[in-house]
């Protein structure tokens, strides 16, 4: 299966030294309190295990006020149990450092890699099918978080107080449906059909999440909706839900696009839609795809591969017969 259409696609990457940079001692001091009260153990810097680099702090300016912030990735717990993953950039402000973290208290995992991209370098944040998409420049310093030995990789800036996914940041502050209000008429549905229905959760490596996206699912040149949610059913058990609302005129009908009760999925479980026009690959071979004839939309696992892709035919949302590994 081809890379879910989120995944940022690095243009340069970022070099990185073997040794660790010198933390200052007031990050030091954050990471002692914070931490070492803890029962779950003592802090303690996590070494990268892709390739040669052993870096587990790096110096940079993630904010472009010309000081030195710090990015930390380090783990917590006693045993391989139950150690914790945490990577957290320590912005520097008044002399000292305030944290802005990416990776807060997640599962442990090896094969992650988190680097400093410098100001200037290009990336495609991956808004469109296999790459395609406006090239953006690193105004600042960034971080990269990477899965080793695979293309799952993520870029992070700093904004408004927080470290985002560059595509999060672009998304936000785009007039397009992620800074768009969801129809109350869809809101009523949702509201009465799935009374508590709250937005899909955020991930480490898929950050924080689009509750809707809007497309012309049915080709007829009206504007629908494809919404990612989480209820219960019945037995009071959470489900994760992607629905689609389609524009009848008068009405939005409601079609269930896919359903997903394996709570370690959610956070990593996401979607995005393929507009008409854009190309599908269906092999392995060049040439092995397909022109979209109307908008699709993509539901994938922001830690794997796993993606799938749905069309909207004959009443309903069907899986398109894609290739897959």
């Amino acid at each position: 299966m081809k890379k879910p259409i989120s995944s940022l696609i690095l243009v340069f990457l970022a070099t990185c030294s073997i040794n660790a940079q010198a933390i200052p001692d007031k990050v030091k001091d954050y990471l002692n309190t914070k931490y070492d009260a803890q029962e779950s153990g003592n802090w303690q810097g996590m070494p990268d295990e892709c390739g040669d680099s052993k870096v587990w702090s790096e110096t940079a300016d993630f904010n472009g006020d010309g000081q030195a912030d710090h990015l930390v990735r380090f783990i917590t717990g006693k045993n391989t149990t139950a150690l914790r993953l945490n990577v957290v950039v320590f912005i520097a402000k008044d002399g000292g450092f305030v944290p802005a973290p990416i990776i807060d208290d997640g599962p442990y995992n090896e094969r992650l890699g988190s680097f400093v991209m410098k100001s200037g370098m290009e990336i495609n944040p991956g808004l469109g099918e296999e790459g395609e998409g406006p090239m953006v420049v690193l105004k600042n310093d960034g971080v990269m978080i990477q899965i080793c030995e695979t293309d799952n990789a993520g870029v992070y800036i700093y904004d408004n107080g927080e470290m985002k996914l560059v595509r999060e940041v672009m998304q936000e502050k785009a007039d397009d449906s992620s800074s768009a209000s969801l129809p109350e008429t869809i809101k009523s549905v949702l509201n009465k059909q799935y009374a508590g229905w709250t937005k899909a959760p955020k991930g480490e490596l898929c950050g924080e999440k689009n509750l809707f996206e809007t497309g012309d699912f049915d080709g007829d040149g009206k504007t629908d909706y494809a919404v990612h949610f989480m209820t219960k059913d019945k037995a009071g058990k959470p489900r994760l839900l992607l629905f689609a609302f389609i524009d009848r005129g008068s009405y939005f009908k409601a079609k269930k696009v896919s359903e997903s009760s394996d709570s370690n999925d959610f956070p990593q479980m996401s979607f995005s839609t393929i507009k008409k026009g854009e190309s599908v690959f269906t092999g392995e071979a060049e040439g092995d795809f397909v022109i979209l004839n109307r908008d699709v939309i993509r539901e994938y696992l922001c830690e794997t591969d796993a993606a799938k892709t749905f069309e909207y035919k004959d009443g309903k949302f069907s899986e398109m017969d894609l290739y897959s590994p």
